[in-house]
Parts: C-alpha cells; structure tokens; sequence
C-alpha cells in the first residue's frame, strides 16, 4: 500500500549525495538494477534514500530532457533527479501511487510476516497502472541478517566452535518463502527470529532440524487447510464414468471395398 513520500529528504543529507550520484548514472544509462538492498546503521538516512530511489524510478520526467516544461515537468530539473511537479511525483508526495508498494512491520512485530511478502509480490506482479516501473519497498528486511550478526558474528566471520559462518547472497529463488536461508545443501523457510534461533542452537547441539517451512503450510501453498478442491470424491474414483471409448482417439480403417 502507498503512502505520503517524501523523497526529498534525501537531498538535504550530505553524506547520502555520493550515493545518488551512483543511482543518477545507473538511471541515465538504463542500468537501474530490479532490486536493491540498503544496509547501514539505524539514523543514517537509508529510508530517505530508498524513498528518492523509488521516486526517481516512478518519476513521470525520468528520460525526459527538462530544457523546456512539458508535461507537467518544469525547467531546470537534471536528468535522472525525481522532478517533484510531474503527476506521479504529486501522487508520491500525497501518498496515492497505485504503482507504490510499502511494507514495513506490524507494530509490536520482529519482523515482516510472510503473508505481508506474499502480498508484495502478488501485488507487483501486475500490469503498472501508469504505464512505467512498480516499486515494492520492503522495509526492515534485514533483521535476520543483524541477527546472525549478533548471533554467528560479522559476515565471513566463524564462529568460536567453528561450526557457524554465513554469507548474504542475491537471490536463492525462494521469494514466496521469505523469510529464508539456505543452511549446507537444505532451505529453511518461512522463518523469524524465533525459529531461526532455534535451528541455530540445535546445529549447535548436533541436532538435524526439519528443512522446509517453519509455518502450518505444505510447500509454497497458502498457510491454513485446502480451501478448494475440498471433495475427496473428486479423488477416490467414484465419480469416474467407464469409457466407451478413448477421446481423440484415431478411428480404425475403413474396411476395404470388395
């Protein structure tokens, strides 16, 4: 779900202006990457500078030259920087983007739930409403990753025991999973805080847990029981019907005229 955006607070933060610049040059030659992960310490501005890259992706004078002003972009906006004036600008600062998905934690919660990720991505997955990119934001995303730090120690780092180092990687193609992290050969998903510590500590006490999901569902399926398809007639053979012949099957020759 949108809400108000202010982007430009990002401006106003000195020691965020380098990394603009990185994101300027990626938009100005078309190598704005899919996705993006923002690390830093709590006060330095991530999530302002997350709001301004979503607001450069979304902005309707992205591409634009902005020598003259035509359609709603006004002059002297350099090429790449969120314009402010365009309709979609308008709509990020009065929080109505269709195109603009935010997620952040519940109040009171550790972290994101899978049901909040599942619905980011049904939601992004569909044709933009305005006809250019779709930003989901996930914020707090990381909070497994500052567990394991304070849990394992820094990334690369092993353990005392030996038993334990991690490593974060781009992509493990489990994303309707998420939380998730792949532990030797097995994926652990679904997870929390909670769940994790618990598979750590029972590793560490030579314990193998379950691989899989760590909430009541069977796969990738919905968490909860089937909801459809519910009928075990429909499986046990008692509403087949014999066959008086095969369909599409190909008709036998014609038998020869004598």
């Amino acid at each position: 779900m949108s809400e108000v955006l202010d982007f430009r607070r990002a401006e106003s933060v000195p020691w965020l202006t380098p990394v603009r610049e990185d994101m300027l040059r990626l938009i100005r030659t078309g190598r704005l990457p899919h996705a993006l992960l923002i690390l830093a310490k709590d006060g330095l501005g991530t999530e302002a500078l997350a709001d301004w890259i979503a607001a450069a992706a979304l902005c309707e004078s992205r591409g634009k030259e902005a020598s003259a002003p035509t359609d709603g972009v006004p002059y002297g906006v350099p090429y790449g920087v969120p314009c402010g004036e365009c309709p979609s600008c308008r709509l990020l600062l009065a929080g109505n983007h269709p195109d603009l998905y935010r997620v952040e934690r519940e109040e009171d919660a550790q972290q994101l739930k899978v049901e909040q990720v599942r619905e980011l991505i049904e939601s992004i997955s569909l044709t933009s409403y305005r006809g250019g990119f779709k930003v989901g934001m996930l914020i707090g995303a990381d909070k497994l990753k500052d567990f394991c730090e304070r849990k394992i120690g820094p990334k690369g780092h092993v353990s005392g025991g030996g038993k334990f180092s991690w490593v974060e990687v781009e992509c493990l193609g489990a994303c309707v999973n998420a939380p998730m992290i792949q532990i030797n050969d097995y994926y652990y998903e679904d997870l929390s805080i909670e769940t994790l510590e618990k598979i750590i500590d029972d590793f560490a006490a030579g314990k193998e847990p379950q691989p899989g999901t760590y909430v009541k569902r069977q796969t990738s399926a919905p968490e909860g029981p089937p909801t459809s398809l519910t009928d075990e007639a429909l499986f046990d053979g008692s509403k087949a019907k014999p066959l008086s012949a095969i369909p599409n099957a190909p008709k036998p020759p014609e038998p020869a005229q004598t």
